[in-house]
């Protein structure tokens, strides 16, 4: 209902919204999951705004281009950011989160909020680099060979 940079899809009954960045490959996740990844378990609940790198060919070089721009990344979002890219995995993540409870309809609209500055956050500081990149311009350190 708000004029936003923030286009959601048409809700479904999944835990997960994903909402477009402007390039293939690239999207951003809104997510609402009763499994808490940092205490890894369903005791507390979690709220995560990330970007996904999903484009199965150059994911990993994506990544690594944006984490060369870590310091820059965060300083302009103005908090730290998640880095994600397992070595067994395809995809990458790069993401805020924050615990909440997610059965107390009470606070679902301040939840709803969380997340809509955070992915509005997330898309201005993603947005034009993640469309400006290029696979061949990576080049990995030793320690990533």
């Amino acid at each position: 209902d708000k004029s936003s940079v923030i286009k959601p899809t048409k809700p479904l009954p999944q835990h997960w919204m994903n909402i477009a960045i402007g390039r293939s490959g690239f999207k951003l996740n809104a997510i609402a999951s009763l499994w808490d990844n940092a205490s890894e378990s369903y005791d507390s609940h979690e709220l995560r705004a990330e970007l996904e790198i999903f484009d199965n060919k150059h994911a990993k070089a994506y990544y690594g281009l944006l984490e060369q721009e870590k310091a820059a990344l965060e300083d302009e979002l103005g908090e730290p950011l998640i880095w994600y890219n397992p070595d067994n995995a395809k995809v990458c993540r790069i993401y805020v989160r924050r615990t909440a409870d997610l059965k107390d309809p009470e606070v679902r609209p301040e939840q709803n909020e969380w997340l809509l500055n955070k992915l509005e956050a997330l898309h201005k500081v993603f947005a034009a680099r993640v469309k400006n990149l290029n696979a061949s311009d990576y080049q990995p350190t030793e320690d990533e060979e």
